[in-house]
């Protein structure tokens, strides 16, 4: 089963090929604020996790959330928040 990226490519260069769409038409219809967005969110979530900012965000959460209190045991709360946290920087970084 090919993939939505892989069907997409096919199916924009079948209609430049047919002539259903230019080339210009094609360029045109690309939103690039969307690519630019999505390359600086890569970026940054790069540079967090790298310089550690993430980690300590994440801590200063928990420490917040523990104090005031969820109903739920500290610790076991403490440590899927971190897991969510790291899961999440990584899938932003891929």
């Amino acid at each position: 089963m090919a993939s939505l990226l892989v069907s997409a490519l096919v199916a924009s260069m079948c209609m430049i090929a047919l002539g259903i769409l230019s080339e210009q038409e094609a360029r045109n219809a690309v939103n690039w604020e969307v690519f630019v967005t999505i390359a600086a969110a890569f970026g940054i979530g790069n540079a967090l996790v790298n310089s550690g900012v993430a980690g300590g965000v994440a801590d200063f959460l928990v420490t917040v959330g523990t104090s005031v209190g969820d109903g739920c045991k500290p610790f076991r709360w403490e440590r899927d928040f971190k897991i969510s946290v790291i899961v999440s920087c990584m899938y932003l970084t891929r």
